[in-house]
């Protein structure tokens, strides 16, 4: 018997940890949002708005929200926890979205795909069979300063742990 009530103790404390697991707060799936707002591929399945529909779209996004930090390849969520790899994921940030928009979509590659997916922007870039993905992410004005600290080379990679956190970044709706 007591090796029963042993097993069962221990079965409690494995689902335990893995419910508070499961509720972690992810900063890649703040909303079911999944939208495609602009795409140039030669794909007739996905249905994308117009270049000029495109430009309007961001410009609201753009005056909607104030702060934009931008991961190049990795998503937030994949680079949780590895602050070696801060360096060179996040590699731009600033207020205005337009800026970062012209340093993603310089006419160079093959084709970009533009979409709104779970809170975040997400922009494709094709090179010739390979894609660059970035992540653009809002943050709030205290998150946003801490990212400044952190490009002029005033908090340290551990002190990042503020993206992860709830209200910290903003989802991002049409």
């Amino acid at each position: 018997m007591k090796t029963l009530n042993n097993y069962i103790i221990e079965k409690f404390k494995i689902n335990s940890h893995n419910s508070k697991g499961a509720s972690k707060y992810n900063p890649d799936d703040l909303n079911g949002d999944d939208t495609l707002i602009y795409s140039d591929m030669n794909n007739e399945d996905d249905e994308g708005d117009s270049y000029n529909d495109f430009i309007d779209t961001m410009e609201s996004i753009n005056s909607n929200y104030t702060h934009f930090i931008v991961c190049k390849f990795n998503s937030l969520s994949k680079i949780e926890g590895k602050t070696n790899i801060y360096e060179k994921t996040i590699n731009d940030y600033s207020d205005d979205l337009n800026n970062i928009k012209g340093r993603i979509i310089t006419g160079h590659d093959l084709g970009y795909e533009v979409r709104i997916s779970h809170g975040h922007i997400e922009i494709d870039c094709v090179n010739s069979g390979s894609r660059a993905t970035y992540y653009i992410y809002s943050l709030n004005d205290k998150s946003y300063e801490d990212i400044e600290s952190w490009f002029d080379g005033d908090l340290e990679n551990d002190k990042l742990d503020f993206l992860y956190q709830q209200g910290n970044i903003i989802p991002i709706e049409l």
